[in-house]
């Protein structure tokens, strides 16, 4: 009996023992599994990380719309006529509305265009008459655009081109024309702070390459005061980004 008692015994002990080396290799090899699973998911992340990076860092396109307004700086050039008439402009604050299309070189470098409608009004005086003209433009510049912070903060300059300009006002019942209040083109510098992934505020300054002809008083079979004046533009808004 105690022979067998002893057997019993012994077979007991292999047992336990067995069982216990197996839990622990059926642990370490789980673990180890596990691991070699997190570092495959976490490849996969690092993978998919780069992925995303490079996607980013690809050409692709980049659309807006907005709305702010514009302040016309206008500064007739002085003559003996305009001396004598005692010319004087009185620009508003008026509005405009634009559309914004980019071409993103990665992260840094754009290439953009805008299409611009404005319209405001001039307080347009002589000594012998005073009107008030009604002013529209269509303006389309192509800037370079250099960018930081994520796209968060953008500076942009190039060329801007007037494809309308248009001013009027009203005498006597009849529509009189004054001429545009813009340059045929320009140059124009702008800096667009980002609010969150889809706004933007937006400050342009417009720098006029040449004056424009303007007249004004006179009857519509007479030109009146001709003169030249210099259009300057500041423009502000906010842009929403598709």
């Amino acid at each position: 009996m105690r022979s067998v008692a002893r057997v019993l015994v012994f077979v007991l002990v292999v047992a336990l023992c067995g069982g216990f080396g197996f839990g622990v290799q059926a642990q370490s090899h789980t673990h180890d599994h596990s691991h070699h699973h997190d570092h495959s998911h976490n490849h996969q992340l690092d993978y998919s990380g780069y992925e995303v990076k490079s996607q980013r860092s690809r050409v692709h396109t980049e659309w807006g719309i907005g709305v702010g307004g514009v302040y016309t700086i206008a500064e007739p050039i002085v003559t003996e006529s305009v001396a004598a008439a005692g010319l004087s402009l009185a620009p508003r604050i008026g509005f405009q509305g634009h559309l914004d299309m980019a071409v993103c070189f990665g992260r840094v470098v754009a290439l953009e265009m805008k299409i611009y409608y404005s319209g405001g009004s001039i307080d347009v005086a002589t000594k012998y008459d005073e009107h008030r003209v009604r002013t529209s433009t269509v303006d389309i510049p192509l800037l370079l655009s250099l960018r930081a912070f994520n796209g968060r903060l953008r500076v942009n300059a190039g060329p801007m081109f007037t494809v309308l300009a248009k001013g009027e006002y009203t005498d006597s019942g009849e529509v009189m024309m004054f001429g545009g209040a813009a340059p045929s083109w320009a140059l124009t510098a702008g800096i667009s702070v980002g609010l969150g992934r889809h706004f933007l505020i937006d400050a342009r300054y417009v720098y006029s390459a040449k004056n424009r002809l303007n007249q004004f008083g006179g009857s519509p079979q007479s030109p009146g005061l001709e003169f030249e004046t210099r259009y300057d533009r500041v423009m502000a808004g906010v842009t929403i980004l598709f």
